[in-house]
């Protein structure tokens, strides 16, 4: 985290390009701006209008897309969804009534764990409280029983449904943590997980599971197919699940043409690179040697050497040699996916692969979901509370920048 400011006006596009304009003049001490390959947002109107007018490249965040894909089906279970919120109110906002519950556990002997309350904006946390729920099904469903009947109690089906249910959201679950991670590479993952995502909500269409389960999978199916549509023409996604060498061409789907298109994009953007490598190279030779022309009076022992590398380096095709580079990185074996680091191996790779190695140092840097800099907005709130109300901005800054970069 470099920066994190109040702001009191609205937050319409335009105010929040503006504003992110002023910093952006701020940050330059800190070099980055130039650095800036894309900004990971959520999906809200606002941001994805106000990201073009800084002109940056938009990545929306993998788990708030997920999160609608997510609500929008959790709708075909809502009448059991009610149910369990209902009971699990019950159980929190009477001591009473959770004393009982504990009661229950002990003889019945169950684990003595409380219910989990959902929170509306995340889907996680309906998964959880379902998960709880099913782990002491017994205790509630006899507690609701013998001592609240007016309250609307779980039914066999109830019960088979939400273990389906679960059954169906644990992978999703799983990934959202694994891609709102803040120390490994998760860009690369995108192209990957959204067609695993459908492919593994059309298996659960085809099970013996309750019509009710089996609507959730199918809409999820369409969710995810139309808001992961041509996920794999982004070529920020596309070159960086190319590039990971746990994935490379098997990160796309069993399509040969999408596979030699980002192939393509991905060698005109190396080949880019490596153009400007050798110009770069090659004004710094000259520069050297006209330097040396003038401080020394006298011939170099490596001016002819040094008139050769400028001759070879003129030379060379700079496409070729990055279609050589690409060649060899795909004849490379695939690593491991649970035990190898892919910036770890690109690193120790960069002297054979240079060109390569600069393109992955600008795509894998991108996050995959916004929860990083959410999580700095959930420890502001722990530094401003009410016994703390009197800290103004500048120190709340600095006292934040502490806490997440120290």
């Amino acid at each position: 985290m470099l920066e994190c400011i109040i702001d009191a006006q609205r937050h319409t596009a335009q105010n929040l390009a503006d504003l992110t304009l002023t910093k952006k003049k701020n940050c330059t001490e800190w070099n980055v701006i130039e650095k800036v390959v894309s900004v990971t947002a959520g999906n809200a109107n606002n941001m994805q209008a106000a990201i073009p007018l800084l002109k940056w490249k938009q990545v929306p965040c993998f788990a708030h897309t997920l999160n609608l894909i997510v609500q929008a089906g959790l709708t075909e279970i809502k009448a059991i969804q009610i149910k369990v919120k209902t009971i699990v109110e019950l159980f929190q906002r009477s001591i009473l009534a959770s004393e009982r519950l504990t009661a229950m556990q002990k003889q019945l002997g169950e684990k003595q764990i409380k219910v989990k309350q959902d929170v509306i904006t995340w889907w996680n946390s309906t998964f959880d409280m379902f998960e709880r729920i099913l782990e002491i099904k017994r205790s509630v469903i006899s507690t609701i029983a013998t001592d609240y009947p007016n309250t609307p109690n779980l039914t066999p089906d109830d019960t088979e449904i939400l273990s389906k249910c679960c059954d169906l959201l644990r992978h999703f679950k799983s990934v959202t943590e694994i891609m709102s991670a803040e120390k490994h590479v998760t860009v690369s993952q995108i192209i990957l997980l959204a067609n695993l995502f459908e492919k593994n909500c059309e298996a659960f269409t085809t099970q013996d599971i309750p019509q009710t389960v089996k609507k959730m999978a199918k809409r999820f199916v369409t969710d995810t197919s139309v808001r992961f549509r041509n996920v794999e023409d982004n070529k920020l996604f596309a070159v960086s699940t190319l590039l990971d060498p746990r994935f490379k061409a098997y990160g796309f789907p069993d399509d040969k043409k999408v596979v030699d298109n980002a192939k393509k994009k991905y060698l005109s953007n190396i080949a880019a690179k490596s153009i400007a490598s050798i110009n770069e190279t090659e004004s710094a030779i000259s520069e050297n040697i006209t330097q040396s022309d003038k401080n020394i009076q006298k011939p170099s022992i490596w001016d002819e050497f040094d008139l050769k590398i400028v001759d070879a380096v003129k030379k060379q095709n700079p496409t070729a040699a990055a279609i050589i580079e690409v060649d060899k990185y795909f004849d490379e074996p695939l690593i491991s996916r649970k035990s190898h680091d892919p910036v770890l191996w690109w690193y120790t790779k960069r002297h054979t692969y240079p060109r390569l190695y600069d393109v992955v140092k600008k795509h894998f840097c991108t996050p995959a979901t916004s929860t990083p800099s959410e999580r700095v907005f959930s420890k502001a709130g722990h530094v401003v509370t009410d016994r703390r109300n009197r800290l103004d901005g500048k120190k709340v800054r600095m006292i934040l920048f502490l806490h997440a970069n120290m």
